[in-house]
């Protein structure tokens, strides 16, 4: 490559950095960061190996963070509510059967736990959720708490109706989703294994949500 030709290859990519807007180049950091995060961990990742992933000076990434930590704690919040909808379930105006609750709350959780983008960010949350407090607080406060007590509503009123069982699941509604959660830290530890046992283990939930909560006749 000539001088020449060096020369506009670098205007070129300033004028590309400089069209970008603060929102599209705080998501070029992000995924960036999300690749570091993945690969090196949160301890050995570097605001220097993020900056690099980004294609941006360290000078650049501080123009949006202050912070690895901020940079991570954002990642999380971003990438979790992005995939948000598969632990969501409606509550609407139809019986709460047994059917119903295979379908819109437990088949969704296998949907997202099979999902190889939400096991990275699930083992970051892991190993390293403890260094960002205030993403512990917010998972708790605004994913965690409000999604079982949806669920427990859920479970009330299908108890109330009489189209769920009273039981033991029905009293601890966690239990309900417990086997899903069992499939997310399989998929966390060899997430080819869980994928190729999705189905079978999808199955097997809802055999046991069917012989469990279904009411007697």
């Amino acid at each position: 490559m000539t001088n020449k030709q060096s020369g506009k290859t670098i205007a070129a990519t300033a004028a590309g950095r400089r069209r970008l807007s603060p929102e599209l180049r705080i998501q070029q950091i992000l995924d960036a960061a999300f690749v570091v995060f993945a690969e090196k961990g949160f301890v050995s990742a570097r605001m220097d190996d993020i900056a690099a992933a980004a294609g941006l000076s360290k000078g650049g990434i501080y123009n949006h963070f202050r912070s690895k930590e901020q940079i991570f704690e954002e990642l999380l919040k971003q990438r979790l509510n992005q995939h948000g909808a598969g632990v969501e379930f409606p509550d609407d105006d139809r019986p709460v059967t047994v059917e119903k609750i295979i379908t819109d709350v437990v088949e969704p959780l296998y949907a997202t736990f099979s999902n190889p983008d939400v096991i990275r960010i699930l083992r970051l949350v892991l190993v390293d959720g403890n260094r960002v407090p205030e993403f512990v607080r917010y998972w708790h406060l605004l994913i965690s708490q409000p999604y079982q007590q949806r669920l427990q509503t859920l479970v009330q009123k299908g108890v109330m109706a009489g189209t769920l069982r009273n039981g033991s699941l029905t009293q601890s509604p966690a239990l309900i989703v417990a086997p899903a959660l069992v499939f997310m830290f399989d998929s966390m530890v060899d997430s080819d294994n869980a994928r190729q046992q999705l189905e079978n283990r999808y199955q097997a939930h809802a055999r046991m949500l069917r012989e469990m909560l279904t009411p007697p006749v």
